[in-house]
């Protein structure tokens, strides 16, 4: 695994508020990663959401509020079972 540098600046303060600054980074960061991820179907919701460190809920009610599409296999797998059947009606009335 590679190491990542940070370079905080020298007047943040105590190491503890150093800590801090890092650990907010890092958790934006990581919520940022994992959406990037999930819109590009890289990763599930559900992995979308242990990534960036929140329940799954409160991941999914944040892509809701920042206007990112969410998807459901079980909505996506029903609008293809129509599909499917919707085809099939057709071709058998085709012929």
């Amino acid at each position: 695994m590679d190491n990542v540098i940070i370079n905080l600046y020298a007047d943040i303060g105590s190491e503890q508020e150093k800590h801090k600054c890092v650990g907010r980074w890092l958790r934006l960061n990581f919520y940022v990663i994992a959406t990037e991820l999930y819109q590009e179907g890289e990763i599930s919701s559900r992995k979308a959401a242990e990534l960036a460190d929140l329940p799954f809920e409160d991941f999914i009610s944040e892509l809701k509020n920042r206007k990112i599409k969410t998807y459901s296999l079980w909505v996506y797998l029903r609008q293809m079972k129509k599909k499917i059947w919707t085809r099939s009606i057709l071709n058998d009335h085709s012929g």
